[in-house]
This record gives structure tokens, sequence and C-alpha cells, in this order.
């Protein structure tokens, strides 16, 4: 249907909105599940007029075996659901985020970055730290 209009060059934009879209969905089920309201007396925080800076998508993590704690940590925190400090600790806070990324993609919720975890965790894993609302939010 795009033939002859950068037809390539849409189908990555066209996937890349949708994984962004994707994200957000995610969130915004998360914040909900935690009881988060926002706060509507304040101003939209948006300007529409900031250009767009289209970038490769970096390549996607390949399966390995077991994932570092420190790549687990920064996966979760690029979905938004870890606020901590990537340090490589798996504490409270790590399985924590662990389980609701769980709980939000219909995985079984044992806070174990095991195999079906971590294949669909590390999709997050070279997204741009803050999620999708860093670019729209400047």
């Amino acid at each position: 249907m795009l033939a002859g209009c950068g037809g390539t060059q849409s189908s990555v934009s066209a996937q890349r909105l949708q994984s962004r879209i994707g994200l957000l969905e995610q969130r915004v089920a998360q914040l909900e599940r935690t009881g988060y309201t926002p706060d509507t007396s304040a101003p939209a925080m948006i300007d529409v007029n900031v250009p767009v800076i289209e970038t490769e998508p970096a390549a996607p993590a390949k399966p390995s075996g077991k994932a570092s704690t420190t790549s687990i940590q920064q996966a979760l925190k690029n979905a938004g659901f870890y606020q901590g400090s990537v340090d490589g600790k798996m504490g409270p806070m790590t399985r924590s985020a662990i389980r609701e990324f769980q709980r939000v993609h219909g995985l079984q919720v044992d806070g174990v970055a095991g195999p079906k975890t971590w294949e669909k965790l590390q999709t997050y894993l070279n997204l741009s730290s803050g999620g999708v609302a860093s670019e729209s939010m400047k």
C-alpha cells in the first residue's frame, strides 16, 4: 500500500509508534493498579511545536541464558516499572518491579526474571531510560 512512498521507512516508523503505544498502555495500567491519579490542575507540559528527531533503533538484545541483575534493572527502568538505581543488586525494589512487570505481561508472578520473563523484558533493554514520555515531555 505504501509502495513508492518510502514503504520501509514508513514500516519502521509504524513499528516504532506501535511499540511506544504499547509501552504507554502498560504504564497507564501499572499506574491505575497503584491508585495513581494525575494532577489535572497543572497546565499541560507538552510542546507540540518541538520537532521529533528520528534515530535508528538499536539492535534488539539477543536471547541469552541468564540476564545480569544490572540488565534486568535497566530494562525494568526503561519500561517504567523500576524507579531505583541500577546498582546490580537484586533487592526488594527489583523483585517488586519484576512481579509488576510479570503481572502486566500475563506471566507467572514470582519475582524471578526467568527465561520467559527475560524474553519479554529484554525488548526494553535498549530503550532510552525514562520510556516514551521523555521525548514528548521536554
